[in-house]
Order: C-alpha cells, then sequence, then structure tokens
C-alpha cells in the first residue's frame, strides 16, 4: 500500500506498508510522468510495518513503490497511483 500527500513545490509525504512485510529491507519509489514509464528515484530502508519518507520530484505524476528483499529481490509493489497533474 502506498499513501501519498503533497506537501507543495514539487514535495511528497510517502506511508509505504504491506502486510506481508517479512524479509522486506527496504522500499524502492518508482515515479514518473507517464503511468507505464516509471524510473526510481529513492531508495527507503524498511522501518517496521510503515516506513514514512519524503521525495522531491517536481515532475511526478504517477507513484509507486515496490518491496525489495535480500539480494534485491521483488517481493511485491503497490498500485501505480496518480499524484499529480
Amino acid at each position: 500500500m502506498l499513501s501519498v500527500t503533497s506537501t507543495g513545490g514539487g514535495r511528497w509525504s510517502l506511508s509505504a506498508a504491506w502486510n506481508g512485510a517479512a524479509g522486506v529491507v527496504a522500499w524502492k519509489l518508482l515515479t514518473g510522468s507517464q503511468r507505464n514509464e516509471l524510473t526510481t528515484l529513492k531508495v527507503r530502508s524498511w522501518r517496521g510495518l510503515i516506513t514514512r519518507f519524503g521525495a522531491k520530484s517536481p515532475t511526478a505524476r504517477y507513484m509507486q513503490v515496490v518491496a525489495i528483499g535480500e539480494k534485491n529481490r521483488v517481493l511485491g509493489s503497490s498500485k501505480v497511483i496518480a499524484v499529480g497533474g
């Protein structure tokens, strides 16, 4: 699950959570101006069931988080959500 709130000036406050959190070591934040063309903006270490972090991306219209496990293995991902524009 991804929750995103704009804090102004292209800055975002995010919360990432996943019920199947066993083995998550990091969250990868993907952003982009098109839903099907997302790139990595930030990687944040896992900080418990809900990991909160900030990001700056003035051009982001879509965001998604990916749960990363040991050896950079993808464990799951959120839905792509529209955040602006």
